[in-house]
């Protein structure tokens, strides 16, 4: 016997309720539920063919359409600004509000800096 017969046996005795090696193989199974031993074929459908080489798919098995992403982005945006509103008056979300003030100082004072020093590199000597 083979491990077909086997697990086809076992569906005969009750065991099983399935194809058991078409689902192992996975291809169309040949009967569901418990057949008599006799009137199972023993040939199982090839199966799926393999790729030659490989290579990466594109497909996707899910598309979103865009009205669902509209509203994820429009959900999540406001769930992000209740929970700013929430904890406005921490200590934490108000050391970031500070530092999103002083952010564009820090950037042109460090824009300056930079730009001297270079300019000093390439002063021209008289």
């Amino acid at each position: 016997m083979t491990w077909i017969n086997d697990l086809d046996a076992c569906a005969a005795a009750g065991v099983l309720n399935f194809d058991a090696p078409s689902y192992i193989r996975g291809t169309n199974p040949r009967y569901v539920g418990n057949p008599e031993l006799a009137n199972i074929t023993g040939q199982i459908p090839n199966i799926k063919p393999q790729p030659q080489k490989d290579e990466f798919n594109t497909d996707t098995p899910y598309h979103n359409p865009s009205w669902k992403k509209l509203a994820f982005g429009i959900f999540a945006g406001g769930i992000a600004l209740l929970g700013l509103y929430k904890f406005r008056n921490t200590k934490f979300i108000s050391n970031i509000f500070n530092k999103i003030k002083t952010l564009p100082n820090k950037i042109s004072n460090k824009l300056s800096s930079t730009w001297q020093n270079l300019s000093s590199k390439f002063k021209s000597k008289p």
